[in-house]
């Protein structure tokens, strides 16, 4: 094992956090994973211990954070650092009436939308605000959290509580339902009804506009729902956005049937002509180097064949084909640096930390830490003090995040 260089997003080896115990407890968790296998059972493989399972998690911090350290990161990081500075020269200038121009955009990508609501709460916890911003949107699983985000504080912790509990839930994700893997109504009825309902009022009286981006089932047009003005329940718009075809039909929108808006090519330059942002925070809800990495096990190849047969149009978001939003990030960066020059925006891009999530993770341990460490990195990249505990929906971080999960599927 390499010496691991120093990390301050990496809450579980800093003792001073509160998280420290959740992760004792879920490498422990995982260890007795291991050893209930039949092969450490009939003695063909060595019991695996506490220790290795850190050892592992260190191993994937490293070469994180070495991504991070790379020329090619650096040379992204330029725009990023443009867009952080403008929104904390707004944040720290609360006399001096501005009119907010930076755009907040969440890309999709299944599970991977725990990382981006990690993310609003350390944009909460930074003081970078909603109030910020021009406009807010998101596509498929990327659509829920900002809808959160604009809803309240308190809101912003629900979305994260969807994630860790209703959608690492066998209801919701199970591979062996061949007709029906992925379940969002589990989620939806959550977002409607009880505790965990979305505040949909708030987010009709939120400063930013507030949008989701779907597929018109008909013409394939992508379409920017406006979430303060849909003749529909906010959350059926929601579903929209998320509707992954065959999984689930599409959704009637003021007179539209919308799918999955992952299945289009997200359109930088339509958005800015719709929306007229200077600047763009953009969250693609995965690492850096993401493709480097990215390996599928056969029921998630499955879903990615099933789901790019389905959508008929390539997509540099959807389930089906995310490799290639990030095949090529030089080309991608050289990209967007046009964009910019064209349309005089500066596009910051917040790439979470790599918490060893997959599009099918259902672990709940991997969905926290990536809601944690995520949330963290924000606070760190904007130059805020890192608190004691990131809070969660339930309550304390220790009490529900120690918490034996329901099920544990890698």
């Amino acid at each position: 094992m390499h010496e691991r260089m120093p990390d301050p997003r990496k809450p579980h080896n800093e003792e001073k956090f509160a998280e420290a115990d959740f992760y004792r407890d879920r490498f422990k968790r995982w260890a007795d994973r291991e050893n209930q296998s039949l092969l450490v059972r009939s003695g063909l493989r060595e019991p695996v211990t506490e220790s290795y399972a850190a050892q592992i998690a260190a191993e994937r911090e490293a070469r994180d954070l070495l991504r991070r350290v790379s020329e090619e990161y650096e040379k992204w990081n330029k725009s990023f650092v443009r867009v952080r500075d403008h929104l904390l020269f707004q944040r720290d200038q609360p006399g001096q009436e501005r009119e907010p121009d930076t755009l907040a955009l969440f890309m999709g990508g299944a599970q991977y939308g725990a990382y981006c609501a990690g993310q609003i709460i350390g944009l909460n916890l930074a003081g970078i605000t909603p109030e910020l911003f021009k406009a807010v949107g998101g596509s498929s699983a990327g659509s829920g959290p900002p809808a959160y985000w604009v809803a309240g504080e308190e809101q912003t912790l629900i979305a994260a509580s969807l994630f860790e509990n209703e959608c690492t839930s066998k209801e919701f994700l199970n591979p062996r339902r061949v007709h029906k893997m992925i379940d969002t109504s589990v989620p939806a009825r959550a977002m409607r009804h009880g505790p965990k309902a979305l505040d949909e009022a708030a987010v009709r009286a939120a400063s930013p506009e507030v949008f989701a981006i779907a597929r018109d089932q008909r013409t394939h047009k992508t379409e920017y729902i406006d979430l303060k003005t849909v003749k529909t329940d906010i959350v059926t718009a929601l579903e929209a956005s998320s509707a992954i075809s065959p999984f689930r039909e599409g959704v009637e929108i003021d007179g539209k049937v919308l799918e999955d808006g992952g299945f289009n090519e997200i359109d930088l330059e339509e958005i800015i002509k719709i929306y007229k942002p200077k600047k763009i925070l953009l969250f693609p809800n995965v690492p850096f180097d993401f493709i480097d990495t990215l390996k599928y096990n056969k029921t998630e190849r499955a879903l990615i064949k099933g789901a790019s047969y389905l959508s008929e149009l390539d997509s540099i978001n959807s389930i089906g084909t995310l490799e290639s939003f990030l095949k090529e990030k030089g080309k991608l960066r050289n990209l967007l640096e046009k964009i910019e020059q064209m349309h005089g925006v500066d596009i910051g891009v917040m790439w979470p930390p790599d918490s060893g999530v997959k599009t099918l993770t259902t672990d709940r341990d991997i969905i926290t830490s990536a809601v944690i460490e995520s949330a963290r990195d924000v606070i760190d990249r904007f130059g805020g003090k890192q608190p004691h505990e990131i809070p969660s929906f339930e309550g304390s971080a220790n009490a529900h995040r120690n918490s034996r999960p329901e099920e544990m599927v890698a």
